[in-house]
């Protein structure tokens, strides 16, 4: 009994560790980890999830009290997962599905350890004690991080969004959505408070997190926060006979809302709406505004009729977006890995099934918070109903992470123990014996956490760490860099493909610096035997291909890198930044009439892209069509052309060095503090013949970069001009 009794105590503080992994940031005096938002409270997450599992495997062996009990719940999250898994196996990336990469840290293996989490959770704290508790340390742990919010926005600490406040989360949304939950749980426990000191001081931290809510800026979660009050004061308005003060209360609530709504409505257009951040978002919801959403949420549609039953697998939305791409995302990031609809996310990565299987938790959760004598008032049916609403209406414009992720399964074991508290635990008959557990099952389950651990956690770890080290400025040189992201790549972890992508940018960047030929040479060749492993691998994926083509077009491989650009188009035809960089390269290969037929494809796709417009009527330049090149400028622009630097360094090789001055007098106008435009505008002015303007030029340089080295190349360049010379 006393060895139950230790295991239960143990496990009970290890789950009441979980609420606190949304404060983790993997940097800085932690060890740092690339995604330090992300990776950090994921491993914590995973590696809490297997020992606290090991743990009461042994205990429910020892104690049948601690096995789990049927509930709607245990049904649902068992198929749910058991959908999850099926779909990810028949994944076009069945690797990625499973493991997903260090910025997400999604994929089966965080599906498995929600599930078992919510096992143990549910198993381990049966008493309302213990959950007023567990729930006491989630709100604490908000606290903090509103708290620190609060001081960002006081200017105290970096925001990492602007002037959105991201907290721990490092994303402002994600730290509105964590944020949100907290709201109705602080609601729910003052509901249920019987002294009043305590119910102050729920009321207060509610309040506080609705504030930190607003001042996030966050569309989606000031919509469900909204919603979830509206929906929470209905029913009580409705069906709250029994406390005459909180229907009050709850009808304010309504007319409230209604009020400030159609007040913010007719002045939403107004100067001070606009120029205050927040409101200014808020103003900004609207179907224009909401256009990129839309495009991506009709990608997906048409990605699910392709695979209506099971969908693509978790972490496979990369591959719909690219063949559904629509050119009108010019103005967006160029790779979407979600559709920033947690219902849509869904239904690509598990299909039609998926979906019904997800909408299946929100489903048992409202059944059981409505099942008669599961709560006591109207009250507490209301908050955590409000509750449930407003995490819905939040997910249909965001996806989850691991913070909103803990607190849903938090919550649904909390029903699900509340729905099961009179049921027998599952296979209570089944007691192996006292030796039998000690000697076998114990060490067995023992050497497999430890094997878990490791090789769930530990190489991701070490490998993630390497990553960071490699991107990191070394004291001893560039071959340091390379031989850590060697190691990092030695660790086989499920982040290969980040290293990979970041060796080839980091080879990119080396292209241009003065180091050693033989290291640069190093450099792009693991560089690019490692992108090839990645395309090898995952064969249908174009985001690989235009890695290799934009390393093997850095160090001038032209000709090597065609066939990675075809089968990029192939997979994404639409894509502008592909179609780009196979304009690019045809130029540099001397292609001048083939890349202008390139250039004007992308351009066609979207007419109003002005990137499109600045490289078509380049490629027109290169091509010898001024007429042409003309045209677009004066369509797209006017007559007040921008000072584009591929339109100045087109003009300049093709020995159009005036219109190239034209355009480089307006880029100095624009940004006097640049002293590199006031060099390259005197090299225009010496081919020009203009050697006293070459002269005032440089002087100008040098008046803004005071740097030791360039003041004394300043000196000899104005000597040499003076001179006669052009140096």
């Amino acid at each position: 009994m006393q060895v139950n009794a230790i295991l239960r105590n143990a496990l009970v503080w290890g789950l009441f560790l979980t609420p606190l992994i949304p404060l983790i940031v993997a940097t800085s005096p932690l060890p740092s980890l690339f995604f330090p938002y992300i990776t950090g409270k994921n491993f914590t997450f995973r590696i809490l999830v297997e020992l606290t599992t090991a743990g009461w495997l042994i205990l429910a062996l020892r104690d049948t009290v601690f096995r789990p009990r049927r509930s709607l719940l245990l049904i649902a999250i068992a198929l749910f997962t058991f959908i999850v898994a099926l779909a990810d196996v028949f994944s076009v990336n069945a690797f990625k599905s499973v493991w997903s990469n260090f910025e997400r840290m999604e994929g089966l293996v965080t599906i498995a350890h929600l599930f078992l989490y919510f096992l143990v959770l549910s198993a381990m704290l049966r008493s309302e004690g213990s959950w007023r508790g567990f729930w006491h340390v989630s709100l604490g742990a908000a606290f903090v991080a509103s708290s620190y919010a609060l001081t960002q926005l006081l200017g105290w600490f970096p925001m990492h969004q602007g002037d959105r406040p991201d907290s721990t989360l490092g994303n402002a949304t994600y730290l509105a959505g964590y944020l949100l939950f907290h709201v109705f749980l602080a609601g729910f426990l003052f509901i249920r408070a019987r002294q009043r000191s305590l119910r102050w001081v729920y009321g207060i931290l509610g309040a506080f997190y609705a504030a930190i809510v607003y001042l996030t800026a966050s569309r989606g979660a000031f919509l469900g926060l909204l919603a979830g009050l509206l929906v929470a004061a209905a029913i009580t308005a409705l069906w709250g006979r029994e406390n005459r003060h909180a229907r009050q209360w709850a009808l304010g609530i309504i007319i409230g809302i209604a009020v400030l709504g159609g007040f913010f409505l007719a002045v939403r257009h107004t100067d001070f709406v606009r120029e205050n951040h927040v409101l200014g978002r808020l103003a900004s919801i609207s179907l224009e505004e909401g256009k990129s959403r839309f495009l991506i949420w009709n990608m997906a549609w048409q990605g699910f009729r392709d695979r209506p039953l099971l969908g693509w697998g978790q972490e496979s939305f990369n591959f719909v977006f690219s063949e559904y791409y629509d050119p009108q995302m010019y103005d967006q990031e160029s790779w979407f890995d979600r559709v920033h609809n947690v219902f849509l996310d869904w239904l690509i990565a598990a299909g039609g099934l998926g979906l019904l299987s997800y909408l299946s938790l929100y489903a048992a959760a409202l059944i059981s918070i409505w099942r008669r004598g599961l709560f006591d008032t109207i009250l507490e049916r209301a908050i955590l109903t409000g509750l449930i609403v407003a995490y819905a209406v939040h997910n249909f414009f965001v996806f989850d992470n691991i913070a909103s992720y803990l607190l849903f399964f938090s919550l649904l074991a909390f029903l699900s123990v509340r729905a099961g508290a009179e049921v027998a635990p599952l296979l209570g008959r089944f007691v192996p014996s006292r030796g039998v557990i000690d000697r076998i099952v114990t060490p067995l389950i023992l050497v497999a956490v430890i094997w878990v651990v490791y090789a769930i956690n530990i190489r991701g770890i070490l490998a993630a760490h390497d990553l960071v080290q490699a991107l990191s400025f070394q004291e001893s040189g560039i071959e340091v860099n390379l031989a850590q992201f060697k190691q990092a790549l030695s660790r086989n972890s499920f982040g290969e493909q980040e290293v990979r992508e970041q060796t080839v940018s980091a080879a990119n960047q080396l292209a241009s610096l003065s180091v050693d030929p033989a290291l640069k040479s190093e450099f792009f060749t693991f560089a690019r035997t490692e992108m090839q492993k990645q395309i090898d691998r995952v064969p249908n994926d174009p985001r690989f291909d235009l890695f290799m083509a934009s390393l093997l077009d850095t160090y001038q491989q032209y000709p090597d890198a065609i066939p990675y650009l075809k089968r990029a188009l192939e997979l994404s035809p639409k894509k502008q930044i592909t179609l780009f960089e196979v304009g690019s390269n045809l130029l540099n290969q001397g292609q001048t009439e083939e890349a202008l037929m390139v250039l004007k494809q992308a351009y066609e796709l979207a007419p109003k892209y002005n990137t499109a417009a600045f490289l078509y009527s380049a490629g027109a330049i290169y091509a010898g069509q001024q007429e042409l090149a003309d045209k677009i400028l004066s369509d797209f622009f006017g007559d007040n052309i921008p000072p584009d630097q591929r339109l100045i360094q087109a003009y300049s090789r093709t020995g159009q060095f005036d219109k190239a001055r034209v355009l480089l007098e307006k880029s100095a106008a624009a940004n006097p503090g640049n002293w590199q435009v006031y060099v390259s505008l005197a090299a225009l002015y010496l081919e020009l013949g203009r050697r006293q303007d070459a002269v005032t030029a440089i002087e100008k340089a040098a008046a803004i970069n005071s740097d030791e080295e360039f003041q004394k190349q300043a000196v000899f360049f104005i000597q040499e001009i003076k001179a006669g010379r052009n140096p």
